[in-house]
Parts: C-alpha cells; sequence; structure tokens
C-alpha cells in the first residue's frame, strides 16, 4: 500500500479520545484519513447525505443511538463500503447477529492489532465488487449495443427518416448519455445537416423531422473532428479548450463530449455526438458509435441504388463487402475466442472451392458466407458461449440455434442466393446426422458441404474455450475418417490436398 493513501472515514463514536486514537492507528498504517465523527442519528443522516465515504467504523453501542442503528442507515442508504463495529462491550453472539444483519466485520477495542488488517481487507473486497459492477455495467452496455446494431441492420424495409431517427436515439440510449445527433456532411464538406434528439435541449433543436444546417468552419469541437478526420473526446468539458466555441443560450450545459466522424473515400460523410454520459467517454463508445454511423451509412447508400440512382457494380459489391465485415466484427465484439474463426473459416473454404474448380460467383459466395456463418451466435448468451467445461443439454440447445438464427437475420439483408441458406446448413451432415433440419445427401447445398469441412478443420486445430488446439493433422483424420459418410467426397477431397500437396496454412 503507499504511504499516506488518502481515506475518507465516517466514525460513529460518543468517544473523542477513541475516535483519536482510531484516527492516529490509521496515519501509523500509512493512511492519510479525512474522517468525520458523529454521534446522532440526524448527524451521520447529514454526514451520508452531503459526502462520500471510503468506510464507516462504528461503536456498537452510544447514548441514543447505537451501531445496528448506524447500520440501518447505511443500508438505506445503499452504499457498498465496508461498516465495521469496533466495540469494548459487545459479545460474540451479538457481533454474529451484527454481521448477519449486513456488518461486515467486528474488532473489540481491547484487541486493536486486528483493526487495520480488517480495514484492508474490506475495502479490497469493496473494491473487487466495484470493478466487478463496472464489468457487469460494461457487459449490459455491450449487450444493449450490440441489439441495437442487430436491429439496424434487420431495418430493411425502414424509410431514411426511420433509421436516422433510429440511429440517433439508439447512440443516445446504448451509450447511456443525455444528449445525440447525428449530422450528415455536405459532399463539398462545408456544411453539417444535423438531426437532434435530446431529453433536454433548448427549445430551439426541436426540428419535427427537419434538418438543421451548420457551417462547418464556425464549428468547435465537432467542426474539429470532421477537420482532423478522427474522433474528438472531451470528458472535462470545463477545462480549457482551444476547440471549444460555445454554444447558444439555453442549450443544456455540457459536461462530457465526444464527437465521431464516418469516413468514406477519404471524405467525411457522416458525423455523430454525444453529449453528458454519467462516466467518461472511452475507445469502446467510439467504437460502437463507428459501427452505427457505418450500418447507417451502408443503408443510406443501399437506398440510393433502390431509389434509381446509378450506382456502378463495383461501388455495390464494396457496400456489401463492408456489410459483410461490419456484421462479423459485431460478433467478434461479443466473443473473444471466436475472432479470427469467420475469417479463417473463410479463407479455407474459398480455397476449397476454388480447389474444385467452381465458378466465381460461388467462391465468392462462399467467401462471404464464411465471413458471418456464426452470425446467430448473437442470439446465445455470452456466458455460454465461452464457458470453459463441458456444456449441459439444455446450453448445447441454444448453441443449436445459432443457424436458423443467422438464417432469420441474413435473409432479410438482401444477401446474394445463397449466403443465408448456406448459414443455415452449415451444420448440417451428408448421412443426415446434422442440424438443424437434418438434411442429406444433395438436399445440402455445395455451399454449405464446403463450409462445414472447413468450420470442422479450423474448430479442431485452433484453441476453444472448453479444450486447447488439437491441431491440423488431428483435423485432418477427422475429414479422412469421416470422408463419404458426414463429408462431401469433392469437399474433403480438395480439403486434404490443399494441406498435403498444395501447402495451405492458415494466417
Amino acid at each position: 500500500m503507499n504511504d499516506h493513501e488518502r481515506l475518507r472515514v465516517l466514525i460513529v463514536e460518543d468517544s473523542e479520545d477513541d475516535a483519536l486514537l482510531l484516527v492516529r492507528s490509521l496515519r501509523q498504517a500509512g493512511y492519510e484519513p479525512d474522517f468525520q465523527r458523529v454521534e446522532t442519528e440526524p448527524e451521520m443522516r447529514q454526514a451520508l447525505e452531503t459526502q462520500e465515504w471510503d468506510i464507516i467504523i462504528s461503536d456498537y453501542k452510544l447514548p441514543g443511538f447505537g451501531g445496528l442503528a448506524a447500520l440501518e442507515m447505511y443500508k438505506t442508504a445503499g452504499l457498498d463500503i465496508p461498516f465495521i463495529i469496533v466495540s469494548g462491550t459487545i459479545g460474540e453472539d451479538v457481533a454474529v447477529d451484527a454481521m448477519v444483519a449486513g456488518a461486515h466485520d467486528y474488532v473489540m477495542k481491547n484487541n486493536p492489532a486486528r483493526l487495520i488488517p480488517a480495514i484492508r481487507r474490506e475495502l479490497k473486497e469493496a473494491q473487487l465488487r466495484k470493478v466487478r459492477r463496472q464489468a457487469a455495467r460494461e457487459l449490459a452496455y455491450t449487450e444493449s449495443r450490440q441489439k441495437a446494431l442487430l436491429k439496424l441492420y434487420q431495418m430493411a424495409d425502414a424509410s431514411r427518416e426511420e433509421i436516422v431517427g433510429f440511429v440517433v436515439e439508439e447512440c443516445q440510449k446504448v451509450n447511456d448519455s443525455e444528449l445525440a445527433f447525428v449530422g450528415l456532411i455536405s459532399d463539398d464538406q462545408s456544411v453539417m445537416h444535423a438531426h437532434l434528439w435530446s431529453n433536454r435541449a433548448m427549445e430551439g433543436c426541436a426540428i419535427d423531422g427537419k434538418p438543421m444546417v451548420f457551417d462547418i468552419k464556425k464549428a468547435g469541437l465537432w467542426g474539429e473532428a470532421i477537420r482532423q478526420k478522427k474522433a474528438i473526446v472531451v470528458n472535462d468539458y470545463e477545462a480549457p479548450n482551444p476547440h471549444k466555441k460555445g454554444y447558444p443560450a439555453g442549450h443544456v450545459a455540457l459536461a462530457r463530449f465526444m464527437a465521431v466522424p464516418l469516413i468514406d473515400r477519404d471524405r467525411v460523410v457522416l458525423i455523430a455526438g454525444l453529449a453528458n454520459k454519467k462516466d467518461s467517454y472511452n475507445e469502446s463508445d467510439i467504437t460502437h458509435m463507428s459501427l452505427f454511423l457505418e450500418g447507417m451509412w451502408n443503408y443510406m447508400e443501399r437506398r440510393k441504388a433502390e431509389e434509381g440512382v446509378k450506382v456502378s457494380a463495383q461501388k455495390l459489391r464494396r457496400n456489401l463487402i463492408g456489410t459483410i465485415q461490419v456484421i462479423s466484427m459485431m460478433l467478434e465484439t461479443r466473443d473473444p475466442y471466436t475472432a479470427g474463426h469467420q475469417r479463417r473459416v473463410s479463407a479455407l473454404a474459398r480455397s476449397i472451392a476454388q480447389e474444385m474448380g467452381l465458378s466465381g460467383d460461388v467462391i465468392d459466395n462462399i467467401r462471404m458466407a464464411g465471413n458471418i456463418h456464426d452470425i446467430g451466435k448473437m442470439s446465445v448468451p455470452a456466458e455460454v458461449l465461452v464457458k470453459p467445461t463441458r456444456l449441459s443439454s439444455i446450453e448445447i440447445q441454444l448453441i443449436r440455434t445459432h443457424p436458423r438464427t443467422g438464417y432469420d437475420i441474413l435473409k432479410v439483408a438482401d444477401l446474394p442466393y445463397p449466403i443465408a441458406e448456406a448459414v443455415l446448413q452449415h451444420h448440417e451432415r451428408l448421412d443426415g446426422s446434422g442440424y438443424p433440419q437434418g438434411l442429406k445427401g444433395d438436399e445440402i447445398l455445395i455451399e454449405a458441404c464446403i463450409l462445414s469441412v472447413a468450420d470442422v478443420v479450423e474448430a479442431m486445430a485452433f484453441n476453444r474455450p472448453y479444450r486447447p488446439a488439437l491441431g491440423i493433422e488431428v483435423a485432418l483424420e477427422e475429414i479422412v475418417r469421416n470422408r463419404g459418410i458426414t463429408y462431401r467426397p469433392e469437399a474433403a477431397d480438395a480439403c486434404l490436398r490443399l494441406f498435403r500437396e498444395k501447402s495451405f496454412r492458415f494466417e
């Protein structure tokens, strides 16, 4: 522990001498106590309401007040800091009752040597609880963001206004911010057409569905994000910043601010801004905001084509590939154990298709299907995906829903046939032992047969949460053993040739 570590201590004690002895012990242990002594219920209530504390140390019995009453006030306040009883009169049975009621420890005044270790232990435990709560909040944020992204990609029939409104509202909500806006940047990079959403914005920001136009040259922080073509994060808005240019009278006061631009072919096309998150903005916020903007931009580009704007085949293909990459990124941010799995399966499946002499369109479709073949795992709880031990029968059934869920997601995404169908069938087996439909033989698409071989080889060759990597040779032995039984012979043979004759290696 560092010397002179500041410690905010609320002492419930009627004896000033005993309180000062406690403070001296804390200083000798290397703490710098910032303390207040209270001895009545009103004093303690005021202390809890007006200040933050790291620990409460309470005598058990005070005139007209006591440790148990103080403990109840502590619990009512909803605090999660150590509450330690220090007393010279408490018996073992009473001490146990106090701990059952919520006290973290008790120390007899005639045994002061136990006090400092108890304080250190309970402070450490409180910090661990705080870290776990923060991790749980981050997981909840990630889950809500992924659900919102998934919904965005399912809004195939929505209007442009609905898409923009959804993105603005979800950006505000899933990033726990008070204010949010999304703006479209003009082709000449001179103005932003902004769509704002806020629960407390000034009345002048109520747009009634019509965009407001802002001169980028005159803009402050969000304008700087456009000029620099990178995210701008300010977690202390009151601190001096040369790029700030203020905001109109009546506007909600800003405490924190983040602006994220989206770049397409070296040009800023969209900008999103968030303000007044309860905690600091971070890289995770930037990443998820970028994914929202990219999804919105892909939608807008696709809708242009649907509305009759002439778009080259190359641009359409690039947008499609961009969509595939974003969907793949969505899954990998949720399940780190499968990071790279889809890309490796895609690379091997494409090489198998090439080795089999299939057409260019089929090869492209197999590559794209491989990149998102596990997208259905978005619906499987993260704790199941990363579970390091054997799955229960219920958990196995949950995992086995992912081909159908992936198909349901992709069938509305306007992807070329048969990408969605290949995703649905990639766990089917030649002898009918696969899932979810139990298809046999020629009932299974050639694309799915190729994906199944590539999926099995990659899965066995790399680490999984429940086991270490088995290696390429073990994987190839599985393909040889079940060639013509569960795996289509042509796909199995092509895979074996790639590894044994043509030196194929995973990147």
